[in-house]
């Protein structure tokens, strides 16, 4: 449902139409560059994305993020799609 609704997304390119858009699932890797962002693989209902954290967007403590949340914990994410 999700990756199909939003898989005429070209590369760069990301949308608002619906307003935040959110997801839920298992994460399966984390990948930090540098002190502001943070790469989570998520996998959910046969599916997988990637949800990117930037700390200028992140409603929250950064810190939390950053040693709380490790692979193998379920989540759930609202944020804007994007490709």
């Amino acid at each position: 449902a999700f990756l199909d609704r939003y898989a005429g997304l070209a590369a760069g390119e990301q949308t608002n139409a619906d307003g935040p858009v959110r997801v839920a699932g298992r994460i399966h890797g984390v990948r930090r560059s540098g002190k502001g962002l943070v790469f989570f693989d998520l996998k959910g209902d046969g599916a997988r994305m990637q949800l990117m954290c930037d700390k200028k967007h992140f409603e929250g403590e950064w810190q939390q993020l950053d040693t709380l949340i490790k692979r193998g914990d379920i989540v759930g994410a609202s944020g804007t799609p994007a490709r």
